[in-house]
């Protein structure tokens, strides 16, 4: 029952909720994103792609506005499906 998962977490202005169901929509920029010149809108798509379809996993995220987000990716290890988790240890 192992699966790797590996989590990510900012302080920043968070994700309000009328944008979050839209996050993995290729070529989605948060409004207040869409007129910096960096990036396309196709990361999240990406990673959601090859997490959940090519490997078995699963991306998730948690975010609220004015204090931050948390995004992530759960691999089931060989022989495991996505969901079933075992604790070898945690980093600080």
């Amino acid at each position: 029952h192992c699966a790797v998962r590996l989590t990510v977490t900012d302080t920043g202005v968070g994700i309000p909720a009328e944008q979050q169901a839209r996050l993995f929509e290729k070529f989605y920029r948060a409004p207040a994103n869409a007129n910096r010149a960096e990036g396309t809108g196709l990361g999240l798509s990406l990673v959601k792609q090859i997490v959940e379809r090519l490997h078995g996993g699963k991306v998730f995220f948690q975010s609220q506005v004015g204090v931050g987000s948390t995004f992530g990716f759960e691999l089931p290890l060989a022989g495991r499906t996505a969901g079933q988790t075992c604790r070898v240890g945690a980093m600080a």
